[in-house]
């Protein structure tokens, strides 16, 4: 991850005019598939990305 990925992951979420590639429908974010545990469940999280982890494929916790 370089310096510029905050900003560029700013313009594609965005809501100003011509930035806003994501709300806008100009991304596809079909391809993604997102698994979410919550933060009790983090260790089983971790083992879910070693076993399943590849590209489009997200892991994520929740804080709630």
């Amino acid at each position: 991850m370089t310096a510029r990925t905050p900003r560029l992951v700013a313009r594609l979420v965005s809501t100003e005019s011509k930035t806003g590639l994501i709300r806008s429908g100009l991304v596809n974010l079909d391809h993604f598939e997102i698994t979410a545990f919550d933060l009790d469940h983090a260790n089983e999280s971790v083992a879910h990305v070693a076993a399943n982890g590849g590209p489009f494929k997200m892991t994520v916790v929740q804080p709630r």
